[in-house]
């Protein structure tokens, strides 16, 4: 296992000298992203360059020879301590944890050729010897005083091919006994505007220019106010900057005014349109600057703000992101002063809708924001800002506010900020977009809650975060159960767990949906829990709180809700993710239980609608619960003894509904609640369909009579084939004793009906 340290190489003689552009940008890269890295950096302080002649001869031939003594250094760091060597301008773009089970690895950066700016090892690792030891009796300075001057790439590279008869293919992902050589988009795309999905880091020494500040800008139809908004930021004080201004599919003269500039910092981008999140995260994807700058085009810059800025920023790095104070008026520059103390920004200042920045003052590390798992997103579009600060505090950064007056932020009609209502379409108002938002990201498990959402899931990766988002941002007071798996996709649950507050579990071996689901209510400290798929989404303010004292009121229920069906299209954007097409005609009203005397194949079946003999009432009983969403208590869950019996997935809406029925209880479901339930092709669990015939069996041996087991058996068989059916019935076998025993149990001690009882309610009323 390659250690989770960081190892970079910085000769200098001045110790004076400010470090270039490049390379704060890329260890700023490396904090950002991979916060948990140690990072080590071998200087003449930290290594002794008397060491080995060709470290020694190489310092005392001055800063041009530099990069000579690193090319021993960095073998040398990586054969005492292990991690991963990167050369002071690799710019990291994506943790690089997926790399640290190899022994070593290595990139191509040409045809034929490795690249050594990306190196990784283990401890005392024998091919990293192997290079070091060639360095043995090998001297920089010749015999008659000229420079052993050569390129290394091509002499190491020429060493691992004598171990290794790798190809020369650069797009090629070569695996051996000892080394793994990644292909050339890993580590060395042509330039930071060209990786892809594959591209962890990026050699800026490759690209061609730099720049401290992006000004990122995007317009859509603001011929009115654009070309005003585009002088004042090429009149900056401060002109170390690009001006990326991204056009999002403009109808009016945008595009001609800006063609008719001859600067050659303005970066223009037209692309259709789409929305303002998606140009701002295309801007930002396209800057090369330390900073961002944010601009709008329908405002100004003060001349000295970029200055005034980028200074504060160089002298306080341990803010990723600072604002301002601006003037504003309706576009006569009326200036009306609004701005802060210089203050910390605390999250609790976003409740009740205020957003305290104004976005065009804003400037950011650029590394700060790329390391987050999202930017702007387009669900927000229109307080897409008010969205990504919530992100960053909640994700670790901090937020800085200087008195500053930099900006002045023209209000007119047509400017989104004053036609927030269009945005709300799904019937909150900004306010409570904004309680929602702040509570979603709440911390504190509460002392006071008397209800748990559990949320099993693998390989889910950001829907968990949303779903859980979703829960915060509308319940008003639970505990929230996050139960990993086993998940592989790579996705950090664990932080997301720590962010909002969760109880993280991971099995360590698959169990499945039933068997994480009894897990999670064996560990609910709390008297009622609600089970929750990870791709949920709630749009009713409060409904624990309907839970609870439904859930109070008869302990021994299972309680439902409707379901709001959403979904994604073939680009991965979320379609009726907002609730908006459902809030009041839901996709789902009930569920009942697939049953007829020739064979009972236990799956729920989904209708839409149900025979409502109290329309005044709140709830309305039905056969069974949907398996996306239901509540109940965690003393009725184990007297009638949970999901024990079934395997990894499957049946399990059935299962608990019929026992409840049996038992006394009742199925409930909330008839005005509708959850949002995102559909897709196939789900994310590994479920063989032994397994879930299995469950099949299971149902019908604990709920069926002796002489009717072979009946519903036989119905089966037909059903699945017999390779399936027999495959099923010796899964069964293996545990039938404790089948045989909870049943005993059930039907004597517990059930208070028999089946018929069951099979006459979900026949004669909800089917």
């Amino acid at each position: 296992m390659i250690p989770k340290i960081i190892h970079y190489c910085w000769f200098s003689k001045d110790k004076n000298k400010p470090l270039p552009i490049v390379v704060q940008r890329s260890i700023e890269s490396w904090k950002s992203i991979l916060p948990d890295y140690e990072i080590k950096v071998w200087n003449e302080d930290t290594f002794n360059i008397n060491s080995v002649p060709w470290v020694k001869e190489c310092y005392e031939c001055g800063c041009g020879s530099y990069a000579y003594m690193a090319d021993y250094v960095r073998l040398w760091a990586l054969y005492n301590y292990g991690g991963i060597y990167l050369d002071a301008d690799q710019m990291v773009t994506k943790s690089l944890d997926s790399f640290l089970d190899n022994k070593m690895f290595v990139g191509m950066i040409n045809p034929g050729e490795i690249g050594w700016g990306v190196i990784g090892a283990e401890q005392y690792n024998p091919v990293i010897k192997s290079l070091l030891d060639e360095y043995n009796n090998k001297h920089y300075i010749k015999k008659d005083g000229s420079l052993n001057i050569c390129n290394n790439i091509y002499a190491t590279t020429a060493s691992i091919r004598k171990l290794y008869n790798f190809s020369s293919d650069v797009n090629l992902l070569q695996k051996f006994d000892g080394l793994t050589i990644y292909p050339k988009m890993y580590f060395y795309p042509v330039d930071e505007f060209h990786p892809t999905e594959d591209t962890h880091a990026i050699h800026l020494g490759m690209t061609s220019h730099y720049k401290m500040i992006s000004v990122v800008m995007p317009v859509y139809n603001g011929e009115k106010y654009l070309r005003e908004c585009i002088d004042s930021v090429l009149a900056q004080t401060f002109t170390d900057f690009e001006f990326i201004i991204v056009d999002d599919g403009s109808t009016d003269s945008t595009e001609s005014i800006i063609k008719s500039y001859t600067d050659d910092r303005i970066v223009y981008i037209k692309k259709e349109h789409n929305g303002i999140s998606e140009a701002l995260n295309l801007g930002i994807r396209r800057a090369i600057g330390l900073y961002i700058a944010r601009m709008d085009a329908d405002d100004m810059m003060y001349p000295n703000r970029l200055e005034v800025q980028y200074k504060f920023m160089c002298e306080h790095p341990e803010y990723d992101m600072i604002t301002a104070g601006f003037e504003w008026g309706n576009g006569k520059l009326e200036k009306e002063y609004f701005t802060y103390d210089e203050i910390d920004i605390p999250l609790e200042w976003f409740r009740g809708g205020n957003n305290p920045i104004a976005h065009p003052t804003v400037m950011m590390k650029t590394s700060s924001l790329k390391s987050l798992p999202f930017m702007y997103e387009k669900i927000y579009d229109g307080y897409e800002d008010f969205k990504l600060w919530h992100t960053m505090l909640t994700h670790g950064k901090r937020i800085h506010n200087i008195p500053d007056i930099v900006t002045y932020y023209r209000q007119h009609s047509n400017q989104s900020s004053t036609n927030m209502e269009k945005y709300y379409d799904h019937g909150m108002s900004y306010a409570e977009v904004g309680n929602c938002i702040v509570n979603a990201y709440n911390k504190k498990n509460s002392d006071t809650a008397q209800l748990t959402v559990i949320i099993p899931f693998q390989n889910e990766g950001y829907e968990v975060e949303k779903t859980v988002t979703s829960v915060r941002g509308t319940a008003k007071d639970v505990k929230i159960m996050l139960i990993d798996d086993n998940s592989n996709d790579g996705y950090n649950y664990k932080k997301v767990a720590e962010i909002f507050g969760c109880d993280y579990y991971r099995n360590e071996t698959n169990l499945g949906v039933a068997g994480s689901r009894n897990f999670g209510v064996f560990h609910c400290t709390t008297p009622y829990f609600v089970l929750l798929d990870a791709h949920m989404r709630f749009y009713e303010t409060n409904w624990d709180e309907r839970l609870v004292k439904l859930l109070k009121e008869n302990p021994e229920r299972l309680i439902t809700s409707n379901t709001i069906y959403f979904g994604k299209d073939e680009n991965n954007i979320y379609l009726n993710e907002d609730g908006i097409q459902g809030r009041h005609s839901f996709g789902t009203y009930a569920a009942s239980v697939n049953m007829t005397e020739s064979g009972w194949e236990y799956t729920a079946k989904w209708t839409g609608g149900l025979l409502d003999q109290n329309p005044n009432a709140e709830v309305i009983p039905v056969s069974c619960v949907l398996g996306a969403v239901y509540a109940s208590s965690v003393e009725w869950w184990f007297k009638i003894g949970g999901l024990t019996g079934l395997i990894k997935y499957g049946l399990d809406e059935p299962l608990m509904s019929i026992k409840t029925w049996l038992a006394g209880g009742e199925v409930l479901l909330i008839k005005n609640w509708g959850v949002g339930h995102l559909y897709r092709n196939g789900g994310n669990y590994a479920v063989t369909s032994t397994q879930v015939d299995h469950n099949q069996l299971y149902l019908i041996h604990l709920f069926s009579s002796d002489d009717k087991i072979p009946v519903y058996e036989e119905h089966l068989r037909k059903r699945i084939g017999d390779v399936a059916f027999n495959d099923a019935k010796a899964m069964l076998m293996q545990n039938y004793n404790k089948l045989v025993s909870f049943k005993k149990y059930f039907f004597t001690k517990v059930a208070k009906h028999d089946m018929s009882y069951f099979l006459e309610l979900n026949a004669k009323v909800f089917c």
